[in-house]
């Protein structure tokens, strides 16, 4: 973003016009019969992916548009899904799993076709990818750091080619590793960490908040970023110097 000193410099040096990137319209569709958006009931839960998927959204140059829970019907999530059309990408979340209640599958199965369904991160395995007229969307799970795994991996990147924008590298820190983090081979694995100082380190530690858990949204929260385990290792061992990626910075 341009700062007022900035416009200030450029028309000093002769710049009157400049090439910009125009920000793509990205429908936000939250899914499930159990979410609510204030005051939950017995079986209820208070639906926060939509708020954080549409402000990382505008954080990554897009334009949210951010609908009110869809419940779990073919109709509705249709009439849902056809909405945002127009606009350049659809996001949704929830009920992109396998199980009875997992409808947007067959959905999008019937709307257009599905070029990917589950990918080998953790969390975020039921990601999916479909093609509706033309139209990109993108099928984060319900989980909220599932969601947000997959948001930064697919979402973020697909945000800057609509837009026809470079991808910045993540903000990196180098650290060492407090104590091992397991991973299961063949699974990219994304173990959130905070960073603390050590006296006798020059390093600051990285200590896991969690690395299973894909529903407990306080171990991003409370994260200064996370440590990505490559599928090809099984683990990494306390000790160990890693690079912790600060993807909440990332523009």
């Amino acid at each position: 973003m341009l700062r007022p000193s900035d416009l200030g410099l450029l028309k000093s040096v002769g710049f009157t016009e400049l090439p910009v990137f125009e920000k793509p319209d990205v429908t936000v569709i939250p899914t499930g019969d159990e979410l609510v958006q204030q005051n939950p009931g017995p079986g209820e839960t208070i639906e926060t992916n939509g708020l954080t998927v549409a402000r990382f959204v505008e954080r990554w140059g897009g334009e949210p548009t951010e609908l009110d829970v869809v419940p779990d019907d073919e109709n509705a999530l249709k009439e849902a899904i056809r909405s945002g059309l127009d606009g350049d990408l659809v996001v949704t979340s929830g009920g992109s799993s396998v199980g009875q209640r997992d409808l947007l599958p067959e959905v999008l199965e019937e709307l257009g076709e599905i070029v990917v369904h589950g990918v080998a991160l953790k969390p975020g395995h039921p990601f999916g990818f479909a093609i509706v007229e033309g139209t990109p969307v993108l099928m984060l799970p319900g989980y909220p750091v599932a969601t947000i795994v997959n948001a930064v991996q697919f979402l973020r990147p697909a945000v800057k080619r609509a837009m026809d924008a470079p991808l910045p590298p993540h903000p990196t820190t180098e650290a060492t590793l407090e104590r091992k983090i397991a991973s299961e081979p063949g699974v990219r694995t994304f173990a959130r960490v905070k960073l603390e100082a050590r006296e006798n380190d020059p390093l600051p530690a990285a200590v896991p908040t969690r690395v299973s858990g894909s529903g407990v949204l306080s171990s991003v929260a409370l994260a200064d970023g996370w440590v990505v385990v490559d599928e090809a290792a099984e683990g990494i061992d306390a000790g160990t110097t890693v690079t912790v990626q600060n993807w909440e910075a990332s523009r």
